[in-house]
């Protein structure tokens, strides 16, 4: 699968915006639920866009700390779940006092599924679950639904590499939207 851009991504969300039904939408908010409310609703619904199945995720280096690892042999090759993310820069003093860094951009990072991931040998105790989420209300979803179609505006019209034009068939706390 080829990477995603930042463009390719809300190219995404506002083609499945515009396409997803009741059904695919409450499969969404069950899914929502389960990825946690790390991610915001719209990363939570650019990674289920991607794996409709997906239970949980985690950055690479978050799996480790959990006692697993992204499987090496060759079944996670492009397994990683795309979403946007800010690029940080650290406060300025007497600086946004709520204690949020602020934002320079948005960059693509990505997440994987435990489904792609496995033990570490060495690691036998380390949880490899996060807890749950609440699952977002059908006025969450079709809020940030109403967003993606009415703000972002139309885009090239084409549908983003690797997805069918029916992708709702088939962002991070840390990220803006």
């Amino acid at each position: 699968m080829a990477r995603f851009t930042v463009p390719s991504l809300n190219a995404l969300a506002e083609l499945a915006a515009t396409q997803i039904t009741d059904e695919q939408t409450t499969a969404f908010a069950q899914a929502a639920a389960r990825i946690g409310d790390r991610y915001t609703l719209r990363n939570r619904f650019l990674m289920w866009l991607q794996d409709p199945d997906l239970t949980q995720v985690a950055g690479y280096e978050e799996w480790r700390k959990r006692g697993r690892k992204v499987k090496d042999d060759g079944s996670a090759v492009g397994k990683g779940l795309a979403f946007i993310a800010a690029i940080t820069r650290p406060p300025k003093p007497g600086e946004n006092a709520n204690g949020r860094r602020p934002a320079k951009g948005m960059r693509v990072s990505y997440v994987f599924d435990i489904a792609h991931t496995e033990p570490l040998d060495d690691v036998t105790d380390a949880p490899s679950t996060a807890p749950a989420g609440i699952q977002p209300t059908e006025a969450d979803i079709r809020a940030m639904l109403a967003k993606l179609t009415g703000e972002l505006g139309s885009t090239s019209g084409a549908t983003p590499a690797g997805f069918p034009a029916t992708a709702g068939a088939d962002e991070t706390r840390h990220a803006a939207a």
